[in-house]
């Protein structure tokens, strides 16, 4: 940081002199101020960045997370599906209602109620 220096009044009297060195003393204090601005600026500038990057990093690890339990829950559906046909006990009904109108096989009859009740939705708010 730069040192402010001052020229100080020698003579009593209003003279060239004394007019030279009270322009000096206000460019002096002009030129400091202006340091300091510059140097809070640069502060403020290198804080927006930080807090840029803050932003980024906190969106990422938040997609990488949200990825991650996307991925978890998969397997959860997954291994209650598995433990559902392993049963051994599924009824003929049950299996036979596991296939749409359109002959697409869904793993377990809820799976099949969902997707159904989930287009009819669509279908409805579509309508409206």
């Amino acid at each position: 940081m730069a040192k402010l220096t001052l020229f100080m009044w020698e003579m009593t009297l209003l003279d060239r002199d004394l007019r030279n060195a009270t322009n000096q003393n206000w460019q002096a204090i002009l030129d400091y101020a202006n340091g300091q601005a510059s140097e809070q600026e640069a502060i403020y500038a290198y804080m927006e960045q930080l807090k840029i990057a803050e932003e980024f990093a906190r969106k990422q690890a938040d997609d990488e997370l949200n990825e991650k339990l996307t991925e978890e829950i998969e397997v959860q559906k997954q291994r209650i599906n598995e433990l559902i046909l392993g049963s051994g006990d599924t009824n003929i009904e049950v299996a036979d209602a596991r296939v749409d109108v359109h002959g697409f096989l869904h793993d377990v009859l809820k799976e099949r109620l969902d997707a159904e009740q989930l287009a009819r939705e669509k279908k409805k708010h579509n309508f409206l």
